[in-house]
């Protein structure tokens, strides 16, 4: 079996999505993920010595699902996905479209467009459970991120550094108490990528308000998952938009 990182990403909203866009608009920004993502791989590489070996990503498309993977034997290869997936998430919200997902690291098996294995149960059970836009480490992998020092983010042009992930109470769509996982920093990503946080209310959050109200008119289930997502925000704000401002 091979070793690698995987991500689930489930598009939220898809189903349906023909009713405002036309099918030519949604297959032009689904073709620019496989180009985006081998883009921000290569810029991850760019000037670095990457002490391990790692394969480019592999990327497939089922309709409102995307999934990355990255082979290696190393789970540091963990933060290199990390940064794909968050740049995926700028270009989505760019398109007004939003996602949810898991990552998982472990080991599967590839043949062809095949992926099974452990590593793909484990994220395949985790990616649509959080009732939120984001992503989440699956239990199992958010143990081991528990184990590392810090995973981080550098932006060079800025010199400044942001966390992969953050500790966070996820909001469950099933009847659990409480989903305390390592949860993609996007917040983080998006506030420290436009270089500079903003008195008050944070910027991301403004700006997540904005692509709400875009929206065409959506159910209650909708807005919980919007509200639960901006919660994550202003948690963010509250405990990391400081250290930012300090860099």
């Amino acid at each position: 079996m091979e070793q690698g990182a995987i991500a689930f990403l489930d598009i939220l909203g898809f189903k349906g999505i023909w009713q405002s866009r036309e099918p030519d608009q949604v297959i032009s920004i689904l073709d620019n993920v496989v180009p985006r993502v081998t883009q921000k791989y290569q810029d991850n590489l760019q000037g670095q010595e990457i002490p391990f070996k790692m394969a480019s990503p592999a990327v497939t498309i089922l309709s409102d699902t995307v999934v990355l993977v990255i082979e290696s034997d190393n789970p540091l290869c963990l933060a290199i996905l990390s940064s794909v997936i968050l740049d995926l998430f700028d270009y989505f919200a760019e398109h007004g479209l939003f996602f949810r997902g898991a990552i998982s690291y472990g080991a599967y098996v590839k043949k062809g467009s095949t992926f099974i294995g452990p590593a793909i149960d484990d994220v395949a059970t985790w990616y649509q459970v959080a009732d939120w836009i984001g992503v989440i480490a699956t239990p199992k992998t958010s143990y081991r991120i528990d184990r590392f020092s810090a995973l981080t983010l550098r932006f060079r042009q800025i010199d400044k550094a942001v966390p992969c992930f953050i500790k966070y109470q996820v909001p469950a769509k099933i009847n659990l108490p409480y989903l305390y996982l390592n949860s993609l920093n996007w917040p983080g990503y998006l506030e420290t990528r436009l270089a500079g946080v903003p008195n008050g209310i944070c910027g991301t959050l403004k700006n997540m308000q904005g692509l709400f109200a875009d929206q065409a008119p959506f159910n209650a289930d909708v807005f919980q998952k919007y509200e639960n997502t901006l919660q994550y925000v202003e948690f963010w704000y509250k405990n990391y938009g400081e250290n930012i401002r300090q860099q």
